[in-house]
């Protein structure tokens, strides 16, 4: 089978109107024809500010859609209903996402971590079998969580690490797009 190969990123947008309740996404058809056979069963989705979300992938017949994860991701970012989603994808299940609000303004992006419990533990344990000397491996863990650091805080000793992995557990936003 052939891989598609372009010169140039390969985009589409959805507008969000009533996928909300179904708690998924479809892919358009056209996506899914030249591209449909290199997307992975997860998709990442990354926004500007460098945030990462994993979102799982359904399929039926030729037909694509994300969906666990994708209402996470939704919440998150509090898309409605009349945003404005743009996609481009950048090869390997990956896709650039800017989302514009109902003003036709793009948002102003978060990095809360929204996902169950279940995900949560796995990866609890994961920073526990981190020693985060390196810190690449620490700014990875972090955004890999969904926590954003500026360069500045990169290098940070392993104490001033620790606090901040165990101070990023126990922070919870209850509508992480507003703040007062």
């Amino acid at each position: 089978m052939a891989e598609s190969i372009t010169a140039e990123p390969f985009r589409f947008f959805k507008i969000i109107e009533e996928t909300l309740q179904d708690k998924k996404l479809r892919i358009p058809g056209d996506f899914v024809k030249k591209f449909g056979d290199e997307l992975c069963d997860v998709a990442t989705l990354r926004v500007p500010n460098g945030c990462v979300w994993k979102v799982g992938l359904t399929r039926e017949g030729r037909k694509i859609w994300f969906n666990d994860g994708w209402h996470d991701f939704v919440k998150n970012h509090s898309i409605f209903n009349d945003y404005f989603l743009v996609f481009e994808y950048a090869k390997n299940s990956t896709f650039d996402v800017l989302i514009f609000d109902k003003t036709a303004c793009e948002i102003e992006y978060t990095c809360a971590e929204l996902e169950n419990e279940k995900q949560n533990d796995g990866k609890k344990s994961k920073l526990r079998e981190v020693a985060y000397e390196d810190e690449y491996k620490f700014v990875a863990v972090l955004e890999e969580m969904g926590i954003c650091i500026s360069g500045a805080y990169k290098f940070l000793s392993v104490e001033e690490r620790q606090r901040i992995i165990y101070a990023s557990r126990l922070f919870r936003l209850e509508n992480p797009s507003f703040f007062s």
